[in-house]
């Protein structure tokens, strides 16, 4: 029973480190997903903030961010063959 001990508390960890990991990656991709999707201002109307929601395009956010990665392995690989 004594040897069994550490397997088990192995197998655990291990379980609890998956669903951890997926957990988070299932709320990463829907905050991701929700952010691509709608623009959100607080606007001050009378003393008061609203929040105003406005549809946003998800190609253009992805074409941004696509940009951003390309200029990123750009500068990226400039700075190594400068080295």
């Amino acid at each position: 029973m004594e040897s069994r001990l550490p397997k088990i508390k192995s197998i655990v960890k291990q379980t609890a480190n998956w669903v951890i990991r997926i957990m988070g990656s299932l709320i990463l991709l829907f905050l991701v997903w929700y952010a691509m999707r709608t623009l959100q201002y607080m606007l001050p109307v009378a003393g008061h903030e609203v929040l105003v929601e406005i549809p946003d395009s998800v190609i253009w956010n992805l074409a941004a961010a696509a940009l951003i990665l390309l200029l990123y392995a750009v500068l990226t690989a400039v700075e190594k063959k400068g080295r």
